[in-house]
């Protein structure tokens, strides 16, 4: 059985929520803190500094390169994710029958993200 059949449907995303009281909210100083990106009076986007000082900080370091991961990924990703998903004792784990496609890595995120809510070590 996998380990998602008993998972119970996740409460709506507080954002939302968040977005729709912006949209209610008459006062004439109101500041939209949710979806998107941080806007200047001009209404340009606006970086956070501490991103900024971030983005310095990573041009800076050469142990960093533009290098793509191979076509199929992180290998330990992979294998960690068909265990964590499966559990290690699962028979298709052990006879190394577990093949993954990855795309969109914003999906692999979500995932990793409910995994770790559901599952927490």
């Amino acid at each position: 059985m996998s380990l998602f059949a008993e998972v119970p449907q996740a409460a709506p995303v507080a954002v939302f929520k968040l977005t729709a009281d912006f949209r209610e909210d008459k006062h004439p100083s109101k500041v939209n803190l949710g979806v998107g990106a941080y806007r200047t009076d001009d209404c340009q986007p606006w970086v956070l500094p501490v991103v900024r000082k971030v983005e310095q900080i990573i041009a800076a370091d050469h142990s960093l390169n533009h290098e793509y991961l191979p076509i199929l990924g992180l290998p330990e990703f992979r294998s960690s994710s068909s265990k964590i998903a499966l559990g290690e004792d699962n028979p298709a784990i052990q006879e190394n029958r577990v093949r993954l496609h990855l795309s969109f890595s914003q999906s692999c995120s979500h995932a990793g993200n409910g995994v770790s809510v559901l599952l927490p070590f």
